[in-house]
């Protein structure tokens, strides 16, 4: 795919799954007016380096990173002044072979890049095991934010479940490239399993830490802890959580 308009975010986005935007800079909204139109994708990809809004010429330049993802936009709302509320839902995964910045927005080459076939009946023992370690995670995670949350309904397809895990985990930027770029849903999974299985571990001590320190405020976890030296967002955990 030739000239693919391409949006360099601070995010990671998995096939399948939704993504709201806010669309205020002028570029992309030309970016997005030119999708909708012609009724064609964009291309979602993790900054490596440099701003993800270039709002003044001492902006560093965008560095994506190798793979990203297709987004197809789903509804748009176009405000007064030209600003407009998108969502958009990741199709398929991509290589990034060239990328230009000779438009107004980012623009490359891409290669898709589906997963490595699987037979899903030699794999439901994995879903399966990553269903539960899954649950403990998020049980764990919605103690400790003081909420509870009803009625997640985990896919039992394997690569639907190895897109959907990632988009909850607690875990910086850098670790979710990271499976998005594994080969396919077996590699995936085992790697969520090895994360849930020592990130449940962390998050039960500092529950038990709390519980012996009477803490009854937001937790935000010190990175240098994590099991797996992971890099985790800056927000608290209950801000993870919007349902009562």
């Amino acid at each position: 795919m030739i000239d693919v308009p391409l949006f360099p975010l601070g995010t990671v986005l998995f096939p399948q799954m939704v993504l709201p935007l806010y669309i205020f800079e002028q570029r992309y909204r030309q970016m997005i007016s030119e999708c909708v139109k012609n009724n064609s994708p964009f291309g979602v990809i993790l900054l490596q380096e440099g701003d993800e809004v270039q709002e003044t010429t001492s902006s560093e330049p965008a560095q994506p990173c190798a793979v990203g993802t297709l987004a197809r936009i789903t509804e748009v709302a176009r405000l007064d002044d030209g600003r407009m509320l998108i969502t958009s839902v990741g199709t398929e995964r991509f290589r990034l072979m060239e990328y230009r910045n000779d438009k107004p927005y980012m623009t490359g080459d891409i290669e898709l890049w589906p997963d490595d076939g699987v037979d899903e009946a030699l794999l439901q023992p994995q879903v399966s095991q990553v269903q539960a370690a899954f649950q403990n995670y998020l049980k764990v995670l919605m103690e400790l934010a003081g909420k509870q949350v009803q009625g997640l309904d985990v896919p039992s397809e394997p690569d639907v479940r190895s897109y959907l895990v990632p988009t909850w985990l607690y875990i910086g930027m850098p670790e979710k490239q990271k499976l998005l770029e594994l080969p396919g849903p077996a590699q995936r999974l085992q790697a969520e399993l090895n994360i849930l299985s020592g990130e449940t571990e962390f998050f039960e001590r500092l529950r038990e830490k709390a519980i012996l320190e009477g803490s009854d405020g937001p937790i935000s976890p010190d990175a240098e802890e994590s099991p797996f030296g992971l890099q985790r967002p800056s927000y608290d955990i209950a801000s993870r959580f919007s349902k009562n």
